[in-house]
């Protein structure tokens, strides 16, 4: 793309030659999407009932199912936002 951009402006004096170019194409098919949503949905049952037990805390639970919907996040900033540190069964722990 570079030099296709190189050589119209050697034609057309409003095309910058030095300007960055940057080309995403699609990360994953329909079909991709659909088998990430499905597992996503699967392991995000598997995981909320890991979670409600007191197994896991919230950090996990958030982790585990965005790397299965192939998305990334920043834990630290959702668990701010929720206002959720510990498990719901953690506190137990301390009676």
């Amino acid at each position: 793309m570079t030099v296709v951009l190189q050589r119209r402006a050697l034609v057309d004096g409003r095309v910058d030659p030095k300007a960055a170019v940057a080309v995403h194409g699609a990360d994953i098919s329909a079909r991709d999407n659909v088998a990430l949503a499905q597992s996503g949905e699967l392991i995000g049952g598997l995981f909320e009932n890991l979670y409600q037990a007191g197994l896991i805390d919230a950090r996990e639970y958030l982790r585990v199912v965005y790397r299965f919907v192939g998305e990334e996040a920043d834990l630290d900033a959702l668990l701010a936002r929720a206002g959720l540190l510990e498990a719901p069964g953690k506190e137990r722990d301390n009676e």
